[in-house]
C-alpha cells in the first residue's frame, strides 16, 4: 500500500491464534497497527465500534459469526470470498468481496480509502441487513415462538 495510505489508517489484530508471535514479530515496524489478545464478545463489540471496516480474509470459514457481529456494528466488510456468509453480501454494496490474497486485500483497502463515503453506505447497507435477517436474534426468536404457538393451538 502506498504511504498516503499507511499513513491514515489504524490496523487493530484481534486474537491468539498459532501464528501470533511470528506474526507480531513482524508488525513491530509499523506503528499504524495494534494487536491484541482474543476479547469476549462485549470487549469486540467496542473495539467494532472504534473502527469503520471488518478485514476477514479467511481462507475457509463456514458461517462467518465475527462479520454479522462486525456488521451489526455498522462496519463495512472486507471479506473473503471463501466464507459463508458471502452468499449474503453484495459486492460494493455493504462489502468488498475478494480473493484471500495481499493483491485483492490491498485493492479493497485502496477502494474504501479512496471512496470513504462507501464505508458509512455499506455499514448502514450492513445494519439493515441483519436488523431484517434470520441472522438477527430478534427475529428467528419471534418465528420460533410463532412456530411453537401454532403447534400448542393445534393440539388443543
Amino acid at each position: 500500500l502506498e504511504k498516503n495510505i499507511l499513513e491514515n489508517i489504524q490496523c487493530t489484530f484481534v486474537g491468539n491464534g498459532p501464528l501470533k508471535k511470528k506474526f507480531s514479530n513482524k508488525i513491530r515496524k509499523y506503528n499504524f497497527i495494534k494487536l491484541v489478545n482474543f476479547k469476549s464478545r462485549r470487549e469486540l463489540i467496542k473495539i467494532y465500534s472504534q473502527h469503520n471496516i471488518l478485514l476477514f480474509p479467511s481462507k475457509y470459514d463456514g458461517w462467518g459469526v465475527v462479520p454479522m457481529e462486525a456488521m451489526s456494528s455498522k462496519m463495512a466488510l472486507i471479506i473473503s470470498k471463501n466464507c459463508g456468509i458471502v452468499e449474503y453480501l453484495n459486492n460494493k454494496k455493504n462489502a468488498f468481496i475478494v480473493e484471500p490474497n495481499s493483491k485483492d486485500i490491498s485493492k479493497a483497502i485502496r477502494y474504501y480509502f479512496y471512496n470513504p463515503s462507501k464505508i458509512n453506505i455499506h455499514g448502514e447497507n450492513n445494519l439493515k441487513l441483519i436488523e431484517k435477517s434470520l441472522m438477527n436474534s430478534k427475529n428467528s426468536s419471534k418465528i420460533f415462538f410463532s412456530i411453537i404457538n401454532k403447534l400448542s393451538s393445534t393440539k388443543k
